[in-house]
């Protein structure tokens, strides 16, 4: 799992959610424990906002169970 402080994730950054470079990609799919593919469609639904990438998740995953 990814560690909260990992200063080398977008949010550190000020950036938010980042799907076009490969490690922050794939840190951010494990914080939010999805596939690289949802991280993307959420992003494309959402933005980049942490807060609203994980909310547009959570409710993918209530309508889905």
């Amino acid at each position: 799992m990814v560690a909260e402080n990992d200063n080398r994730l977008g949010e550190a950054g000020g950036r938010g959610v980042t799907i076009g470079d490969e490690y922050e990609a794939r840190l951010w799919a494990d914080r939010f424990a999805v596939s690289r593919e949802a991280l993307r469609r959420a992003v494309e639904a959402v933005g980049s906002d942490p807060m609203e990438v994980g909310a547009w998740l959570q409710a993918r995953r209530a309508s889905a169970g």
